[in-house]
C-alpha cells in the first residue's frame, strides 16, 4: 500500500446506552402505557423459590407483634436473594399487601451494611 493510499478503517464498536432510569414503560393490561419503577420490574422478576420463602418469614415475624428489619429474616433462614435489591421489593409487597406497616427507623446490624440506616417493620394487625 503507497503512502497516497488510505487503509480502510473500521467502525469504532457503539458504547452501550448508558442506562438513565430505573422506569419502563410498558403496555398495561387495559392497553394504556403504564410506567414500572425498578421495585415493581424486581417483583414482577422475583424469584420462585425465594420470594415465598421470604413471604413465609415476613409473616411469621408480622404475627410475633415485634418490629423486625430485612436481616431478620436472614437469621430466621431465609437465604441472600440474587440481588440486594429483592428486600425492598418483597418488603413493599408485603406493605402494599397489608402485612407490614413502618415502625421507624434503626441501624443495619447486616454484616456489609457498616450500620448503614435500615427500615423497621411491624405487623399491620399490631
Amino acid at each position: 500500500m503507497s503512502a497516497n493510499e488510505s487503509r480502510p478503517t473500521e467502525a469504532a464498536p457503539e458504547s452501550p446506552a448508558k442506562k438513565t432510569s430505573t422506569t419502563v414503560t410498558r403496555p398495561s393490561d387495559d392497553g394504556s402505557q403504564g410506567t414500572l419503577l425498578g421495585v415493581d420490574l424486581a417483583i414482577e422478576n422475583r424469584d420462585d423459590f425465594w420470594w415465598p420463602t421470604g413471604m413465609r418469614a415476613m409473616r411469621w415475624l408480622a404475627d410475633t407483634n415485634t418490629t423486625f428489619e430485612a436481616f431478620d429474616l436472614t437469621e430466621l433462614g431465609v437465604p441472600d436473594p440474587d440481588h440486594p435489591a429483592r428486600w425492598g421489593a418483597l418488603f413493599r409487597a408485603a406493605h402494599k399487601a397489608g402485612i407490614i406497616r413502618p415502625a421507624g427507623y434503626t441501624q443495619s446490624r447486616r454484616p456489609g451494611r457498616a450500620g448503614g440506616l435500615c427500615r423497621v417493620w411491624t405487623g399491620a394487625q399490631q
